[in-house]
C-alpha cells in the first residue's frame, strides 16, 4: 500500500490499533438502489429496483475499475428460491462467485461463513455480508433480484498491490474477533492497567487517568453500579425501628462513602446514621420511582469518625414523617489517597452476611425478595467521559455514557459491539484505540442530583511510536426537533481524518416513518455524496424498521426499539473500522428523517472519528472548461469535440434543489490541459464535474506522458445530472512537482467524455 495505508481486506479486520492511522491514498465509496428522482411522485423514496445498467440481462449493482476492496453487501427483500448473486473480478467473463442470495447469508457456505454473513433473523430484517472481496484490476457485482441493496468499498491509487479475492483466504481469525466481541480485553504488550474505584459527585469531574506519553490507549472498562439491562432480583428487608450492623474500613482513611440499594417505589425514606454512637447525619431519599424501583444511594461519613479505624458500627433510624427504611444490601467505600476502596459488603436478607456483620433489626415490617430495574436512561445519560489529548483546553471527547457505549438514549439495552458495549459481567467498554503524543487525561463526570459510588474503571495502554494518526474525538448533536426539508446533522469537521461510527436515538411518531432517511455523506467538499443510502434501518444493517426487533451484531445494532403512547423510541448504532471513511479536506455526515425530511422527529445522534485539524487537501488549481480565457491559461486542447455548451443542473443529495450553471465540452478523442500543484505533494487528486446523463463514462488517465490508469464512472442519472468524480493519482507521477501535464483520452464504453470544471487538489504529507 502506499505510504503508511494499512492493510487491506481479512487483514484490515484484524487490526484495530491502525484504525487511527490517516489514509491519504484510500477512498471511500458506496453505491445502493437509491431513488435517483427526487422530484418524481415517490417525492425520492423509491429507494429499490434501482441499478447502474442491464448488461446481459443481469442487473449491475456495482461496477469499479481497481484496485480496490468491497467489504460490506447489504440487501433485502429478495426472491429466496429465485434471486442470486455474481461477483467478476479483473474483467473476467467467468463470475468467481456465482450463488443463491440464502446461500450467501445462510453463514454456513464457505467461505461466506458467520458472523461475517448475517441473516434477517439475526440483523432484524437486513441482509449482511462483511467478508472483504480485494480485487486488482475492476470488480462488477451483479444480480436478478429487484429490491434494495447498499455495498461499501474502498479504492486505493493506480499502482497500488492488492491480491485479488480467490476464496481460498482463511478468514478464521476476523471470526473469531467477531465472535468474541464484548469478551475481555488483553493488556497490550509492554502495556499497563490503570484501575481503581470512584466515587461521582454532582457536577464535579473525577479523573480516572492521567499520563504523559507517546502512548496508546487499547481500551477502557468501566463498572457502573445500576447499569445493568436486566431485572436484578434482591433480598431485603424494612424498617419503621432501626437496624444495625458493622462493615470492616481501611484505617488508613480519609473518609467513609456507605452506599445501599433501596426499594424507590417507597417513598421519601429517612434514617437517622449513628456510626459509633455518634450522629453522622440524616440519610435522605426524597421521591419515588415506580416503574423502575431500584435506587443505589449513598451517605457520607466524616474522617471525624471514621480515620484510625478498622471497623464501624452503623445503626440506621427511621425518621417520621417519612415512609418505612428500605434496605437489600450496603457496602463501605474507604476514601484512601483520594480513591473509593471497596471494604466491605453487606448482602441484607442472607443470613451468613447478616451474621458475619452482626447485622440486627427492630421495627421489621417487611422481609422478602424484589424483582425491579433500575432508571438506567437517567443514570446513563447524566454520566458522562471527556478525554483531553495533549493539554487541549476543550475535550475531544464528551459524550454521555448511553450513546458513547452504543446503546443510544433511552437506557441499558444489551449491546455487543466489536469496539464498545456492556459485556457479561454489565460492564462498559470502548476499544477504540486513542493515541495521544504528550499527555491523556479522561474524568467522569456526573449531573445526577446524588452521588454515584463504586464506579470501577481499568484503562488499558502501552508506549510506543504512532505514526501519522488521528486523535479519537466525538461530536454530539441534538435535533429536537428535526427541521421540514433539512437533514439530521451527524458530523461536519474540517481537517483530516477517518469516521468510524455512529450512535443515533429517535423519539417520533408510532409508525416510525422517520426511519425513511437515507443517509449521505460528502467527503472533502465534492459536490456528490460518496455515500447515499435507501433508509436509516438499512444503513444500520437491518430492514423494515427492524422488523424482528433488537438486535446487536459486532458492526451495528438495533438497542432501543419500543412505543411510548404514540411515541416510537429507537436506538441504533453502526461502526465502519475496516470500511472507514477516510477524509483528507472535509467531511459531511447527514441522514434524512422520512421519504424526504417530512417528520418531525427528535434525534441526537454521537459520531465518532478520528481527527487531526490539519487540512491534508490542499485546492492548488482549477480549470473552468468552457471559458477562453480558464483554457488559454492551462493550455487547454481537445480533439474530436462532440459538443460544447451550458448546463443548469442539481447535484444528488443535499443539493437536489440548488440551480448550479456551468459551461463545458464533449469528446470521443482527447484532451489535454496543465494544472498547477504544490511541489511538495503526497499525490494529487484530480476532481471533474460531469453531466452524468451520459452514463458509464470512461478515459484513460496519463499524467506527463506516463499511463496512470482508467478513470472510469458506472452509471447515471438523468434527474439530478451534475456529478463530481475524483480520481487519485499516486506520488510516483506527481511529487517534486510545481505542474502537471493531464492527458484524458476516451475510452468507447459510453457516448463520449463530457468535463465541465476541473480542480487540481494536493495531498499534502
Amino acid at each position: 500500500m502506499n505510504g503508511a495505508d494499512p492493510a487491506y481486506g481479512l487483514a484490515a479486520m484484524t487490526r484495530l490499533d491502525r484504525l487511527p492511522l490517516l489514509r491519504l491514498h484510500t477512498v471511500a465509496g458506496g453505491q445502493s438502489s437509491f431513488e435517483r428522482n427526487t422530484r418524481g411522485p415517490s417525492r425520492g423514496n423509491d429507494d429499490w429496483n434501482n441499478f447502474l445498467y442491464t448488461r446481459r440481462g443481469e442487473k449491475v449493482m456495482l461496477d469499479q475499475r481497481g484496485p480496490g476492496t468491497v467489504y460490506r453487501i447489504w440487501v433485502t427483500g429478495f426472491r429466496p428460491a429465485k434471486d442470486w448473486l455474481r461477483v467478476y473480478f479483473d474483467d473476467e467473463r467467468t463470475p468467481r462467485i456465482d450463488i443463491m442470495l440464502t446461500d450467501l447469508f445462510s453463514g454456513t457456505c464457505p467461505p461466506f461463513l458467520s458472523p461475517l454473513v448475517a441473516d434477517d433473523a439475526a440483523s432484524s430484517g437486513g441482509f449482511t455480508c462483511y467478508l472483504p472481496l480485494p480485487y486488482q484490476r475492476s470488480i462488477r457485482i451483479t444480480t436478478n433480484m429487484s429490491r434494495y441493496y447498499n455495498i461499501g468499498y474502498h479504492t486505493f491509487a493506480p499502482g497500488t498491490r492488492v491480491t485479488t479475492w480467490s476464496g481460498a483466504e482463511d478468514s478464521a481469525a476476523a471470526r473469531r474477533a467477531w465472535s468474541n466481541a464484548g469478551a475481555g480485553a488483553a493488556v497490550p504488550a509492554g502495556g499497563t492497567v490503570t484501575a481503581g474505584t470512584v466515587q461521582l459527585r454532582p457536577g464535579a469531574a473525577q479523573t480516572i487517568f492521567a499520563c504523559g506519553g507517546p502512548r496508546t490507549i487499547s481500551s477502557i472498562t468501566i463498572a457502573l453500579p445500576g447499569a445493568t439491562p436486566r431485572a436484578v432480583t434482591d433480598t431485603g428487608r424494612a424498617h419503621r425501628g432501626h437496624s444495625r450492623f458493622t462493615l470492616a474500613i481501611d484505617p488508613v482513611n480519609s473518609g467513609v462513602t456507605l452506599t445501599r440499594r433501596t426499594d424507590h417505589g417507597v417513598a421519601d425514606q429517612r434514617a437517622r446514621v449513628v456510626v459509633d454512637g455518634a450522629d453522622a447525619g440524616e440519610w435522605s431519599d426524597p421521591g419515588r420511582d415506580r416503574a423502575y424501583r431500584w435506587r443505589d444511594s449513598s451517605f457520607d461519613v466524616p474522617s471525624s469518625i471514621t480515620a484510625g479505624r478498622s471497623a464501624i458500627t452503623v445503626r440506621l433510624e427511621d425518621v417520621l414523617p417519612g415512609n418505612e427504611w428500605t434496605e437489600f444490601g450496603y457496602r463501605a467505600y474507604s476514601t484512601v489517597d483520594d480513591t473509593a476502596v471497596l471494604s466491605d459488603t453487606l448482602d441484607v436478607g442472607d443470613p451468613a452476611s447478616e451474621a458475619s456483620h452482626g447485622y440486627t433489626i427492630s421495627g421489621q415490617t417487611w422481609s422478602g425478595s424484589l424483582v425491579a430495574g433500575y432508571d438506567t436512561a437517567d443514570l446513563l445519560n447524566r454520566t458522562r467521559i471527556r478525554m483531553y489529548w495533549d493539554g487541549e483546553a476543550t475535550p475531544s471527547v464528551d459524550a454521555p455514557f448511553g450513546a458513547f457505549f452504543g446503546m443510544g438514549s433511552f437506557g441499558a439495552y444489551p449491546t455487543r459491539a466489536l469496539v464498545v458495549g456492556m459485556d457479561a459481567a454489565d460492564n462498559l467498554y470502548v476499544r477504540l484505540p486513542m493515541p495521544f503524543r504528550r499527555h491523556a487525561t479522561i474524568d467522569l463526570v456526573s449531573s445526577r442530583a446524588r452521588p454515584t459510588a463504586g464506579v470501577g474503571f481499568a484503562v488499558r495502554h502501552a508506549p510506543g511510536d504512532l505514526g501519522d494518526v488521528g486523535y479519537l474525538r466525538t461530536s454530539l448533536t441534538a435535533t429536537t426537533p428535526t427541521m421540514i426539508g433539512q437533514d439530521i446533522p451527524i458530523l461536519d469537521v474540517s481537517g483530516c481524518g477517518n469516521f468510524v461510527g455512529v450512535t443515533a436515538s429517535y423519539a417520533g411518531a408510532a409508525n416510525r416513518w422517520f426511519l425513511e432517511g437515507d443517509e449521505r455523506i460528502h467527503v472533502d467538499d465534492s459536490g456528490s455524496p460518496a455515500f447515499y443510502g435507501t433508509g436509516t434501518e438499512d444503513f444500520f444493517n437491518g430492514g423494515w424498521y427492524f422488523d424482528r426487533g433488537p438486535y446487536t451484531q459486532p458492526m451495528s445494532g438495533n438497542t432501543a426499539h419500543l412505543v411510548r403512547g404514540r411515541t416510537a423510541c429507537v436506538a441504533a448504532y453502526r461502526f465502519l473500522l475496516q470500511d472507514t471513511v477516510p477524509f483528507r479536506r472535509r467531511i459531511r455526515v447527514s441522514i434524512e428523517h422520512g421519504g424526504h425530511n417530512d417528520t418531525t422527529t427528535d434525534a441526537w445522534t454521537l459520531a465518532y472519528y478520528y481527527h487531526q485539524p490539519r487540512t491534508r487537501l490542499v485546492l492548488t488549481d482549477t480549470l473552468d472548461v468552457g471559458n477562453p480565457a480558464g483554457e488559454a491559461a492551462h493550455a487547454y486542447r481537445i480533439s474530436a469535440q462532440t459538443w460544447a455548451g451550458t448546463r443548469t443542473y442539481q447535484y444528488e443529495g443535499n443539493a437536489d434543489t440548488v440551480d448550479v450553471v456551468d459551461s463545458g465540452r464533449a469528446h470521443r478523442g482527447e484532451s489535454r490541459f496543465d494544472m498547477a500543484i504544490d511541489p511538495g505533494n503526497a499525490g494529487v487528486v484530480l476532481r471533474r464535474r460531469l453531466d452524468q446523463t451520459i452514463a458509464n463514462q470512461r478515459a484513460d488517465v496519463d499524467v506527463d506522458g506516463e499511463l496512470i490508469g482508467p478513470w472510469y464512472v458506472a452509471g447515471g442519472n438523468a434527474f439530478s445530472q451534475w456529478r463530481d468524480a475524483d480520481f487519485l493519482i499516486p506520488p510516483s507521477a506527481t511529487a517534486g512537482k510545481k505542474t502537471m501535464a493531464v492527458r484524458i483520452r476516451f475510452v468507447a464504453s459510453a457516448l463520449d467524455w463530457n468535463e465541465f470544471t476541473y480542480w487540481a487538489y494536493s495531498l499534502m504529507p
